[in-house]
């Protein structure tokens, strides 16, 4: 018999409603990178780390849209997660601008720590 509750997840999310709808990219790009830390947190503490990032958006009229950007190798480095949710949800904005309702950030495409990539190392 399996038992579902113990199967690894296969994606990492969060996800913010707004009470009122956000129109400023800014304002949203700011609420992407604080999903995107605790995205990571939550990977961490799991000890695997993600391929793909993904922004989901709806739209006040319950239109949802979602674009993903991906890194080379697996990584649970809070900064390229980050960095690929900025780019992603800067592809979904040029598709369709704001106002949006919900903005989410998850990661799939998740790997064991141990595969993760190696930071670069520092210029000499």
């Amino acid at each position: 018999e399996v038992d579902p509750s113990s199967s690894p997840a296969v994606t990492i999310g969060h996800e913010r409603t707004f009470t009122d709808d956000i129109d400023d990219p800014e304002v949203l790009a700011s609420h992407a990178e604080r999903l995107a830390v605790r995205v990571t947190e939550r990977l961490r503490r799991d000890g695997r780390g993600a391929g793909t990032v993904t922004v989901k958006l709806r739209y006040p009229d319950f239109q949802i849209q979602s674009r993903a950007a991906s890194a080379e190798m697996a990584t649970d480095d809070e900064a390229e997660i980050i960095r690929l949710a900025q780019v992603a949800l800067g592809r979904a904005l040029a598709d369709r601008p704001p106002p949006v309702r919900l903005l989410g950030v998850s990661v799939t495409r998740l790997v064991p720590g141990a595969q993760l990539s190696l930071p670069p190392a520092p210029p000499a």
